[in-house]
């Protein structure tokens, strides 16, 4: 993705392509700190605004790379968490991060004009997971923004 591209309107309703790399990496830094102990409110501590400066792809990067670490930490997998939304093991969390990633993934290709497509079990892994979790995660007030086809 070309730097100019970032100001193109992304899928995500009222955002560009920037605020949904900024969304996906303030949840890569979320995750870390939550893996490390922060409580709900430390997690999500600084994180409106502009937290990609003037490298997308860097900030990206490291933050992935950072969340890489963090869940590899021996124990992360099964450390309860104090996600935002509710307490949870680490692996939930994990598998909230891997739809979550999937999903951005889906809307990035498509504001940028890139290849759209996605493994097909990677989202049906991804669909056997959160589907079930839908009535739950509309009452906690997440909800996708994307204006997604179909």
């Amino acid at each position: 993705m070309a730097p100019d591209q970032l100001s193109r309107p992304s899928p995500c309703e009222d955002w560009t392509l920037r605020d949904l790399i900024s969304h996906v990496v303030g949840e890569s830094i979320m995750s870390v700190r939550i893996l490390n102990g922060a409580d709900a409110e430390e997690a999500v501590y600084g994180l409106n605004g502009d937290i990609l400066g003037a490298d997308a792809s860097t900030a990206f990067a490291m933050a992935a790379s950072a969340e890489c670490a963090a869940f590899n930490e021996p124990g992360a997998i099964g450390r309860t968490v104090q996600h935002p939304a509710m307490d949870m093991p680490g692996s939930q969390l994990l598998g909230f991060r891997i739809g979550g990633l999937t999903l951005h993934a889906w809307d990035l290709a498509r504001g940028c004009g890139g290849d759209e497509t996605l493994d097909s079990e990677l989202v049906e892994a991804v669909w056997a997971q959160l589907s079930p979790m839908a009535p739950f995660i509309a009452q906690t007030g997440v909800r996708s923004r994307s204006k997604r086809e179909g």
